[in-house]
């Protein structure tokens, strides 16, 4: 069962970085983000990944992991609603994307002081680098 939560973790964590690039793309070109990518963006972090799970299910707790996947899963949610909105400002899907952000940096900081200052997945060191979480 934790594989199945550590695979849940990481696949929000990879889905809601590629929503706020996604939208950081589209915002560089001044376009919106396509309904069909946040929706496939949205299925694939439900969805648990095979890869990367059994390293970060060894070293951190079942249930810290499904506490951080919930507030990732609503940091995906929020930010789905903000981009798939027509009417949302520019300036509310700037803070949307901020906070998602956010949400990747602190969960990734949680990992480390649980893990001895260590990432255990490339693809989490990865994340933390692309989302300046240094900063």
């Amino acid at each position: 069962m934790s594989l199945e939560v550590a695979g849940l973790f990481a696949a929000a964590i990879s889905a809601l970085s590629s929503m706020v690039q996604a939208y950081k793309a589209a915002r560089d070109e001044a376009r919106q983000v396509k309904q069909s990518k946040i929706k496939q963006l949205k299925h694939r972090g439900s969805q648990p990944l095979k890869r990367g799970g059994k390293a970060l299910g060894d070293i951190i707790d079942q249930k810290i992991l499904a506490a951080l996947t919930r507030n990732i899963n609503d940091a995906v949610e929020a930010l789905a609603l903000a981009l798939q909105d027509r009417q949302t400002s520019e300036l509310a899907k700037n803070e949307a994307m901020h906070k998602a952000e956010e949400q990747i940096c602190g969960s990734l900081s949680r990992i480390l002081k649980l893990n001895q200052n260590q990432l255990p997945t490339k693809t989490l060191q990865n994340l933390w680098v692309s989302h300046k979480c240094d900063d």
